[in-house]
């Protein structure tokens, strides 16, 4: 029975990652591999999202709140845990999920590169000049490289030849396709920078000054929270616009909504705007560098240049006052979402790990 380890930071996050991962790890155990996840920072609960059974979870102490100094000596604790790890489980394969956890993890078990898949989620671009060298020290002799994004594909394919381009799945129950014409908007995601809520905010309070009547919900939590909150009461938003935490109910906000807007400063290639389209919600998205383009290439949704809150205004305006486009933006985003489809993801991982 071949053996399969996850590496990532977390499990309890309600992100995209975390996401994927307990996805994988049920789809690679119903298949007869065994399955740990390990994690670099401390689990203090279940996982944020369905986690059968038999796979085994274990984690580093790593606390995210640590001070600088204590960061050198985690770093090294953590390079000591993830080989003694490895060397305990002896996996057949190693999918590393993120690029930190993914360069530490081959720095500490050089000689199981050519079993190591790496997936960095995120943009290539994102990283910074360090992590960019180490990356592309670590990946070059590695089994295989998954980037998100067809744009990613060749930044990826110089540092390693082998890389592929796998793209995200729609991982909700899509039966009940269709969007609501009860004037609301909704954007969903990490309250963090990245996710630029404090643009859409910007942009919002343009919108209402035309159409007071529709109203905004984000659905999502972070360290942004009390910035957004106190942005809302500077922009006079508190009438039209409410923070929700993550619901495990996501499917009833996207059928509730008549438009879903992506504000993100940059992506990987962003599940809930796949999740969008799939739900034939109609979509307004910044043209960030990665994944919107990509994702819309096919139909769903409108564009507008990256970080333009003017422009990201005026579309959302022209959405609201042309409703003769929401059906056809609607119909056409389902058909896209074809191309995301559980069966397509996990027959290319499927290859991937045989």
């Amino acid at each position: 029975m071949k053996r399969l380890l996850f590496v990532c930071d977390s499990l309890q996050e309600k992100g995209g990652v975390e996401k994927l991962v307990c996805l994988q790890a049920n789809h690679f155990l119903a298949k007869g591999y065994t399955v740990r996840i390990v994690t670099r920072y401390a689990q203090a609960g279940a996982p944020a999202y369905p986690l059968a059974e038999g796979v085994s979870v274990c984690s580093y102490n790593w606390d995210i709140r640590a001070a600088k100094w204590e960061k050198i000596f985690r770093f090294t604790g953590f390079l000591l845990w993830i080989r003694r790890q490895i060397r305990s489980f002896k996996p057949d394969w190693i999918l590393t999920n993120g690029l930190n956890v993914g360069v530490l993890t081959i720095f500490a078990n050089p000689e199981c590169r050519k079993q190591v898949i790496a997936c960095d989620h995120n943009h290539f671009g994102n990283a910074n000049g360090l992590w960019n060298c180490l990356r592309k020290i670590a990946y070059r002799d590695i089994r295989t490289i998954v980037s998100l994004t067809r744009e990613d594909l060749p930044q990826y394919q110089a540092v390693n030849q082998r890389s592929v381009c796998i793209y995200n799945p729609v991982s909700l129950n899509v039966s009940n396709a269709g969007f609501s014409r009860n004037r609301q908007v909704l954007a969903v995601g990490r309250h963090t920078r990245q996710k630029g809520f404090d643009l859409l905010l910007e942009a919002w309070a343009l919108v209402v000054q035309a159409h007071p009547e529709w109203s905004l919900t984000i659905v999502g939590e972070g360290e942004e929270t009390p910035h957004l909150q106190k942005q809302i009461q500077r922009l006079d938003l508190a009438r039209v616009v409410q923070l929700h935490p993550f619901s495990d109910n996501i499917v009833s906000y996207y059928q509730n909504s008549n438009l879903f807007v992506l504000s993100s400063r940059f992506e990987g290639l962003s599940l809930v705007l796949i999740e969008a389209i799939a739900m034939g919600v109609p979509v307004v998205a910044f043209g960030c560098k990665t994944g919107p383009r990509e994702v819309l290439e096919h139909g769903g949704g409108l564009l507008v240049d990256a970080e333009n809150v003017p422009e990201l205004a005026q579309t959302i305006i022209y959405f609201i006052e042309h409703p003769e486009t929401w059906e056809p933006l609607s119909e056409a985003g389902q058909k896209n979402a074809q191309r995301f489809t559980h069966d397509n993801y996990f027959a290319q991982w499927d290859a991937l790990i045989k």
